[in-house]
């Protein structure tokens, strides 16, 4: 599976893997809500969670009625 990205793998004396997920959040009736301003503060609020679960943010953007989130992470 190809998502053009280079895959960064993680890798454990026992296993290589390469764990991506990709969420993306709608608002409800798909309302044009999200502002300049939201986006901003969802990109760093996202990126401050993933550096408390050593994970990283492949990819953010977002228009006024949804976000997008490419996030890759280490297995628990």
């Amino acid at each position: 599976m190809s998502i053009g990205i280079e895959a960064n793998y993680f890798k454990t004396r026992r296993a290589t893997f390469n764990l991506t997920v990709h969420i993306v959040l709608v608002t409800k009736y798909r309302r044009k809500v999200f502002k300049k301003e939201h986006l901003e503060f969802l990109n760093e609020a996202f990126k401050s969670i993933a550096d408390k679960w050593d994970a990283r943010i492949v990819e953010f953007s977002g228009e006024s009625d949804h976000v997008h989130i490419l996030l890759t992470y280490p297995p628990p």
